[in-house]
């Protein structure tokens, strides 16, 4: 294997898009970096010349790009049957998944997102070089602290979107053009603006179902989007400069013009599921709004020489707004007439379709009991969604801890082996609830029937990830463990997170994990692991509870 290679490590798998894409570990200079692995083509294979080529060319090409809104081509080698394409870890969600999650952005956050992509391309294509598969699946929705807004950083450029070795009839994919990327521009905005997906065909023109455009974009998007090329903008300096023109120059767009209409939160049967429903949707940019007011760095308290220091510094207990822990929400109470057969259930399993959520049912002919974990908007939804099964009043009780931080790719990777009711493991905290200022975490965890190895994670609201508990031996059938550290304590910034308690048949990971590490990092690891235990036969069940803290009165 060249050198070049062997400096790499794979870790985590972050996805299949355009081709086998890994979290790695650059042993060489000790940073995490992404590796986008690519089928060379068999010596002899028809057309094979030509695609090596344009692997090699692109990759070239794309380590040329110097761009604040462009993730960089660090390193490229070839092993065997692959291509190796190093990048830097950019982080954030690709915009695909933010927008089938059901997160709408005001029409500011939509000029800035799209001022970004388009300063990207006219960087790219000022030195002659095209993108060539623009879309939401390479674009990443970043956290940007400095003006406390989402950020777009664009993937891929000039790497043909080659996963597998295609058939030797296949037509290798057209060029890469200047053109083309300004139309898929054109149609990112489309989505961004109304929701609907919009997709170039091979006859250079946009299809998919057109729906009425909002001003103040409509008219920037009739000409983007316009089927004689020669009525398009005819730059990405051109396209941006017309959407800059609608911002006002005392800075975002007016409260008229930003309004929030669209889609609401997807249903949740997992994976993540198209919108559903219409709403007035909370815009994403107040997410990362939040996110900014957390302290630059985190609080130290009492600790030791094995970095439990930096775990005290989790603070445990990150939060987002400012508010005490919400109180449990009223039975709904609608008036409506005699309830039809079915209804509860029926109401039952539109809410469990909430999106980023963990919630069980209990419903019959008269009553409906619901729990479980739910974001905050979409407890908003989920009452909405109830409302409309018109049942009787004092029917219905809900019992909702709600949080505000972005664990939805959390709960959808945890989701498949969460446990509920009394199955094990059971997590219980000790410490009160919510834990005052001060205070330290304390909890149990009951074991499963069998022997089993435990990990405890703490996720926090800003990212981080506390691997709080590791066995390195399992734990003996239906056994109770507590836990709780005078380090351990909450402290500012003050919120919501979760506590997430596995008990697997085998270890989760070969070692153990960082005492620290990104959410990131820590959710696509864990990802992996459930998946490889299933292709194992082998058993992996969670439990997941908010922990919240409150400061001082």
């Amino acid at each position: 294997m060249p050198e070049n290679v062997e400096r790499y490590v794979l870790r985590a798998p972050l996805g299949r898009r355009g081709g086998a894409v890994f979290a790695a570990e650059d042993r060489q200079l000790d940073r995490m970096v992404a590796v986008k692995l690519l089928a060379l083509p068999l010596l002899g294979e028809e057309g094979g010349a030509e695609r090596l080529a344009r692997i090699r060319r692109g990759a070239r090409e794309a380590a040329g790009l110097s761009h604040p809104y462009i993730v960089p081509v660090l390193d490229y080698a070839e092993a065997g049957d692959r291509a190796w394409i190093v990048m830097e870890l950019a982080g954030g969600l690709p915009l695909r998944d933010v927008l089938d999650r059901g997160e709408r952005f005001t029409p500011s956050v939509i000029l800035r997102l799209m001022e970004q992509i388009l300063s990207a391309l006219e960087h790219a294509h000022g030195r002659g070089v095209a993108h060539g598969k623009l879309t939401p699946d390479n674009i990443m929705i970043v956290p940007d602290p400095s003006p406390r807004q989402p950020t777009a950083r664009l993937t891929d450029f000039g790497i043909p979107a080659f996963r597998d070795r295609p058939p030797p009839a296949t037509k290798p994919p057209a060029e890469p053009s200047a053109e083309a990327d300004l139309l898929a521009a054109a149609a990112i905005l489309h989505e961004l603006v109304t929701g609907e997906r919009l997709a170039a065909n091979p006859s250079g023109r946009l299809s998919g179902r057109r729906v009425p455009v909002p001003p103040p974009f409509d008219a920037v998007l009739a000409r983007a989007t316009a089927d004689d090329p020669a009525l398009r903008y005819a730059s990405a300096a051109d396209f941006a400069a017309a959407l800059r023109a609608l911002r006002p120059s005392a800075g975002p767009l007016p409260a008229a013009a930003a309004g929030e209409a669209g889609p609401g939160p997807a249903p949740s049967a997992p994976p993540r599921a198209p919108v559903a429903e219409p709403r007035r949707a909370r815009p994403v940019v107040e997410d990362y709004e939040r996110r900014r007011r957390l302290p630059a760095r985190w609080p130290l308290a009492l600790g030791g020489a094995l970095g439990l220091a930096a775990l005290a510094g989790l603070g445990l207990f990150l939060r987002e707004g400012g508010d005490d822990a919400p109180a449990e929400p009223a039975p709904i109470a609608a008036a409506a007439p005699a309830p039809v057969a079915g209804s509860f259930r029926g109401a039952a399993e539109a809410a469990l379709r909430t999106g980023c959520s963990l919630l069980e049912a209990e419903a019959d002919e008269r009553h409906l009991v619901l729990r479980g974990l739910v974001r905050r908007d979409g407890a908003e939804a989920l009452r909405r969604r109830i409302e409309g099964f018109r049942l009787p009043p004092g029917s219905v009780r809900l019992e909702l801890r709600e949080f505000e931080a972005d664990f939805c790719g959390l709960i959808d990777t945890v989701r498949p082996a969460a446990v509920r009711g009394e199955a094990a493991p059971q997590l219980v905290l000790e410490s009160p609830d919510p834990i005052p200022a001060g205070q330290a975490l304390r909890f149990r965890v009951r074991m499963p029937a069998r022997e089993a190895y435990l990990h405890v994670y703490f996720f926090s609201s800003d990212g981080k990830v506390g691997n709080m508990a590791q066995s390195v031996e399992p734990l003996p059938p239906g056994v109770t463990r507590a836990f709780g550290e005078p380090y351990w304590t909450s402290a500012e910034p003050y919120g919501t997170g979760l506590l997430v308690a596995v008990a697997s048949d085998t270890p989760l990971y070969p070692g153990r994990r960082g005492i620290i590490e990104q959410s990131f990092d820590a959710v696509s690891a864990l990802g992996y692991a459930i998946e490889m235990a299933k292709q194992r036969g082998e058993r992996v069940e969670m439990r997941v509870v908010p922990v919240t803290s409150v400061p001082p009165r």
